[in-house]
């Protein structure tokens, strides 16, 4: 018990790191931490917040600063600029995984081929252990069930044509059946216009129809005029000499109005 006290006693628990540098970095991490800690504390002003940011830090540094050993040396001891080489300690790691990638290479083939060897003679073993169970016997074909592959093998072909004939015959009627389909619509489309057409030439008939009946009324309007200025005329006559001329050369320029012209 004594020696085992002894040797706590003299051994350094100090952890070894490389720089001083990086420490930093890691110690200015937490000043931000112990900032925040103060700001949810709402009962110290913020000069007792300011002195005790600065004694947290400063204590937390000395005794992370205690507990550390820079390649060796102490805090103090250790320079500002040391640093381990990374590099050398790569390239240590590097060459101990290559030495034993070699030695995998080669111990690793020996081992798998005792395994195929061993797995090889098991199967061989299996494979002499095996019997037959059941003896093969030979099957002879049946003369009945020859007579009928042989009829069928030589109805086939008469059957396939036969099959190829009524797709193409029903290939056929499809295509009349569609070019029926397709003419009866035509038909439809062309009876359609037609009654379109006759219905506009008996709305253009009806159109004229009406204009024709106008203008008879317009003629039966002027030759009732004309009669009426005749009439007139004709009584005037007695008064006045002049119209006697005029009316015979007005008879005879304007005429009468022919009865075909009327019947129209």
């Amino acid at each position: 018990m004594e020696g085992d006290r002894d040797y706590r006693e003299g051994a350094d628990y100090r952890v070894n790191v490389k720089s001083k540098k990086h420490v930093r970095e890691q110690l200015e991490k937490y000043t931000d931490l112990f900032k925040k800690f103060l700001d949810g504390q709402c009962h110290i002003s913020e000069e007792d917040k300011t002195k005790l940011l600065k004694e947290m830090v400063v204590n937390f540094e000395f005794t992370v600063q205690e507990n550390l050993v820079v390649g060796g040396l102490s805090w103090d001891e250790a320079s500002e600029d040391y640093c381990e080489d990374y590099e050398s300690t790569i390239t240590d790691i590097m060459d101990e995984k290559i030495v034993e990638t070699a030695c995998k290479r080669n111990s690793y083939p020996k081992q798998i081929r005792n395994l195929d060897v061993r797995s090889l003679r098991a199967e061989r073993k299996l494979l002499g252990l095996y019997e037959q169970a059941v003896k093969p016997q030979d099957l002879k074909p049946d003369p009945a069930q020859e007579f009928v592959i042989r009829n069928v093998s030589a109805a086939a072909p008469a059957v396939f044509k036969q099959a190829s004939t009524v797709m193409k015959s029903s290939d056929d009627e499809e295509k009349r059946l569609k070019r029926r389909e397709k003419n009866r619509v035509a038909a439809q489309r062309s009876r359609k216009r037609q009654t379109q057409r006759a219905d506009e030439l008996h709305e253009a008939y009806e159109c004229l129809e009406q204009e024709n009946s106008l203008l008879r009324k317009e003629v039966q309007i002027l030759i009732e005029e004309q009669q009426r200025l005749t009439d007139a005329l004709k009584a005037h006559e007695p008064l006045c000499p002049i119209l006697n001329c005029g009316m015979t050369s007005t008879s005879r320029s304007i005429g009468t109005v022919s009865p075909e012209f009327m019947s129209r």
